[in-house]
């Protein structure tokens, strides 16, 4: 993972999300949302499918 975004929402929905910037083995370079706020930047992270989104979730190694 390259890059971390905090994002804040306001109003009905308000909250935090974070969003990161992940260069995949295959090569694109993606967006995804992080469930995880632990996750940091230089982290390896797996991608998922989820509820139509895309997420990183880190990996333990």
């Amino acid at each position: 993972m390259t890059e971390l975004t905090r994002s804040v929402v306001a109003g009905s929905e308000a909250g935090m999300y974070m969003l990161a910037t992940v260069l995949s083995d295959a090569g694109p370079v993606l967006i995804a949302r992080v469930l995880d706020e632990a996750v940091q930047r230089g982290d390896t992270v797996a991608l998922v499918l989820r509820d139509g989104g895309i997420y990183a979730d880190p990996v333990h190694e």
